[in-house]
């Protein structure tokens, strides 16, 4: 049975700033891209296929990993929609109530404009299925570079520990 490996893109400045950069099209940090490097050519997973979300900082992650095969960018797989606390860290978000109670819910509250679990786990786990299917008509090994919060919606929804 072929197996998928859903990987989290490595870091940004965003990331190393405790930013909640969701749609935020930012490059990898130094810091991350030396990890990736690092990681490269380990030769623990061989991946046949890979695929990974839109966003610059998974297309760079997914070349360092595996710059012989060509990642294919699956619109499905962009990170959650963060609406009004995009780009914005905690401290910046300090004493919003909508951050508060959003932040209290475990990110369960509902919030205009911020994208839900459910709707992220509704567009990502048909994609992650379809692309299943590809790698058992062709019998090969694949992997997925994503974002965080697509890998956590898709466990929850599937009943996987995330």
């Amino acid at each position: 049975m072929p197996r998928l490996l859903l990987l989290r893109h490595a870091m940004t400045r965003g990331n190393l700033e405790r930013r909640w950069t969701g749609t935020t099209d930012e490059p990898l940090a130094p810091e991350g891209v030396a990890l990736a490097r690092r990681s490269a050519g380990t030769g623990e997973f061989v991946a046949g296929r890979v695929w990974c979300s839109p966003l610059i900082r998974c297309r760079e992650t997914a070349a360092l990993l595996w710059p012989e095969v060509e990642a294919v960018a699956v619109p499905a797989l962009r990170e959650t929609g963060f609406g009004p606390f995009e780009n914005k860290n905690h401290q910046e978000l300090a004493g919003d109530p909508l951050y508060e109670e959003w932040t209290r819910s475990g990110g369960t509250a509902p919030v205009p404009g911020l994208e839900s679990r459910e709707e992220v786990a509704a567009r990502a786990v048909p994609a992650l299925r379809e692309l299943l299917d590809r790698l058992a008509q062709e019998g090969e090994d694949g992997a997925v570079v994503t974002h965080g919060g697509v890998i956590m919606a898709v466990c929850q929804a599937l009943g996987a520990p995330a």
